[in-house]
């Protein structure tokens, strides 16, 4: 199957050896691994996304709010043990993003670049989960056409709306790589919702105030100190 992956993504596709969804060769990451034994404990592979966006959807309410979507993005599919894997040609300019549930489980997710990956076709899981290739010789499409695009968009703005009450501390939006101006200021927006005023934790947040900010800062993917100047007035 990876042979197939290979003609589907073209020469620039790389592939890792997996056990269980993890790397299974540390070493020479994200390339063809051909050292002695990494291959041995594989039960499968990765793709590297490095050129590609890969679109990971693991909760079905997702895929059926997206249907109509879905259904007019001619790509590379495959189906996996809880929903489905696109794969798109192209890089995001922002990163990906993704959405978890209210127990930090991951609802969808969208990957780019060297250092993400999805896991392939024809690899199977020690629970005896498998991935399997749905879409025939359909290439990728890029990200850039219509369809593809407008599908990116629609999970942008899901991803926003959707985002856990106890991460958002009242309304922050989903904070994705290469924007974190705007989700820090959705995260001060929040502090003063909150109650707290700019002239609160001058030394910098605590408390309470410590936790709402840690909370929506895990959740966006960045650390306190990153927050910090915005709650300082700054």
């Amino acid at each position: 199957m990876m042979a197939k992956m290979q003609t589907l993504l073209g020469p620039g596709a790389r592939f890792h050896p997996l056990h269980d969804r993890a790397p299974a060769c540390r070493s020479h990451s994200w390339i063809d691994c051909r050292r002695p034994g990494c291959w041995d404990r594989a039960t499968g592979y990765g793709i590297a996304l490095g050129g590609f966006v890969g679109i990971d959807f693991n909760d079905p309410k997702v895929m059926k709010a997206h249907r109509g979507l879905l259904d007019q993005v001619q790509t590379t599919t495959v189906k996996t043990p809880r929903g489905l894997h696109l794969y798109l040609r192209g890089e995001l300019e922002g990163g990906g993003f993704s959405l978890k549930d209210d127990r930090g489980r991951e609802r969808f997710s969208i990957r780019t670049g060297p250092g993400s990956y999805l896991v392939g076709p024809g690899s199977r899981r020690t629970d005896g989960g498998t991935y399997r290739l749905v879409s025939g010789k359909c290439p990728p499409a890029d990200s850039s056409d219509p369809e593809p695009r407008q599908l990116l968009l629609a999970l942008h703005d899901y991803a926003g709306e959707h985002q856990p009450s106890h991460l958002t501390g009242g309304g922050v939006r989903v904070l994705q790589a290469g924007v974190r101006i705007d989700g820090l200021t959705s995260m001060a927006l929040a502090m003063m919702r909150a109650g707290f005023g700019p002239g609160d934790g001058r030394a910098g947040p605590q408390g309470p105030q410590r936790q709402t900010l840690q909370a929506a800062a895990d959740g966006g993917g960045v650390r306190v100190r990153h927050a910090r100047p915005l709650r300082q007035g700054a």
